[in-house]
C-alpha cells in the first residue's frame, strides 16, 4: 500500500519487485507483437542517471536490452503487430 513512502525507500525494504532482464524481454516482445504495426515505437529502456540508479541494474546497458529484444523477436519469429487483433 503506498503510504507516502518514496519508491527507492520501499524497493530498499524489499516491497517492490523488480524484473529479471529476461522477464522485461518476454514482456516487451509480448506488447510488441500486439501494437499495431504501424505504431512507432520510442522507447523500449531509458538513460537514468546512473550515480540515483538503485535497480534494475541491468537497466544501466541500454544496447544489452535492445540486442535482447531483438534476439527474443528473433527467437519467435515475429515481428510487431503479428498478434495485433484491432
Amino acid at each position: 500500500m503506498l503510504d507516502g513512502t518514496p519508491l527507492g525507500e520501499l524497493y530498499k525494504q524489499g516491497q517492490v519487485p523488480m524484473f529479471e532482464l529476461q522477464e522485461y524481454v518476454e514482456l516487451a516482445v509480448d506488447v510488441i507483437e500486439r501494437l499495431p504495426p504501424d505504431t512507432l515505437i520510442q522507447r523500449l529502456t531509458g538513460d537514468g542517471p546512473r550515480h540515483i540508479l538503485l535497480a534494475p541494474l541491468w537497466s544501466m546497458n541500454k544496447w544489452e536490452v535492445l540486442n535482447a529484444i531483438d534476439a527474443e523477436l528473433v527467437r519467435r519469429g515475429s515481428m510487431q503487430g503479428d498478434k495485433y487483433t484491432g
